[in-house]
């Protein structure tokens, strides 16, 4: 059985498991001298009185992510033409999954995933045109403008 370790909270003067300290610096290990119960307060009036910068900063980085992300995939798609036809204009270029997808690509580049998430779905996929897009999703599930 492993013993879980015991931090002094320096609000309340209480020994509790590590667990119940927010982590300060997860890189290094080190946690917040506060417990979660003794730090909720501050960070609720924080908020209250930061509400309207806070959620600006959050609009911002949301922004700057989606960004990165676009950038990542409009580069990928310039380096990367059609593999059926060669086309290489990123306009019509399109990511085609050929297995176990877990999202789809415009939903994580609208939602500024980090650029890392977005390869190892992008690397699940082959690139094509929407023409060669379009033509093996009606092979490959059979809709009835794919049967000749």
């Amino acid at each position: 059985m492993k013993r879980k370790m015991q931090k002094q909270c320096v609000t309340c003067n209480q020994w509790k498991d590590e667990e119940e300290f927010n982590w300060r610096y997860k890189a290094l290990g080190i946690r917040h001298p506060t417990c979660r119960d003794c730090h909720k307060p501050f960070r609720r009036n924080w908020y209250e009185n930061n509400k309207e910068r806070h959620l600006e900063q959050v609009k911002q980085r949301k922004h700057e992510a989606r960004r990165v992300a676009r950038e990542f995939a409009l580069q990928y798609l310039c380096e990367h033409p059609c593999i059926v036809c060669g086309e290489s204009d990123p306009r019509v270029l399109e990511f085609h999954h050929y297995n176990n997808k877990h999202r789809a690509l415009s939903v994580m580049i609208a939602g500024g995933y980090p650029v890392k998430t977005i390869q190892k779905e992008i690397d699940k996929c082959d690139v094509l045109c929407a023409n060669c897009h379009r033509k093996r999703t009606t092979t490959q599930l059979g809709w009835f403008r794919g049967k000749k």
